[in-house]
């Protein structure tokens, strides 16, 4: 009897969470998401968890890395800037801040660690070689781009 109410309790928090968290964040905020379930003692799997449940009721899409990193960096968010002076490097920006480099040169293209690289490995638990095939297949599907490897960058950071 004891667990049963202490299930429903927890339920009941984490929908009222959930609906916290829909008014004041965006689905793409998952830092400003995390920093703020961690003030509020959530654990790291909690935090992953109630995410994951939040991505699903607002995107209507399963959570996994290459969803997230669709809907999160659709081509619609993000602007593309050319510089005249690099001709063959195009900077992706999103919310002002440059977050990826395509090198058509190298054919190199470039993902922001703190924005991007590490939010694989630190929810999804995946390692370079699994995150490289993901953006490979982001490359190809959202920006139409194949050929090109995808490389990890603390340039941006």
């Amino acid at each position: 009897m004891e667990n049963l109410i202490r299930r429903v309790l927890k339920e009941e928090i984490n929908d009222k969470m959930i609906n916290l968290i829909k008014r004041r964040f965006d689905v793409s905020q998952y830092n400003e998401i995390h920093e703020f379930l961690y003030e509020l003692g959530y654990s790291h799997k909690e935090i992953v968890n109630t995410y994951s449940i939040f991505f699903k009721l607002e995107t209507n899409l399963e959570f996994n890395p290459l969803n997230w990193m669709t809907y999160t960096y659709n081509a619609d968010n993000l602007e593309t800037i050319m510089n005249p002076n690099e001709p063959n490097i195009i900077y992706y920006r999103k919310n002002g801040k440059a977050i990826m480099e395509q090198n058509n040169l190298t054919k190199d293209f470039w993902f922001d660690y703190t924005e991007i690289w590490s939010f694989f490995g630190y929810i999804f638990e995946l390692r370079s070689p699994e995150i490289q095939d993901i953006l490979n297949i982001w490359l190809e599907e959202t920006l139409n781009l194949s050929g090109y490897k995808p490389v990890l960058s603390l340039y941006f950071s």
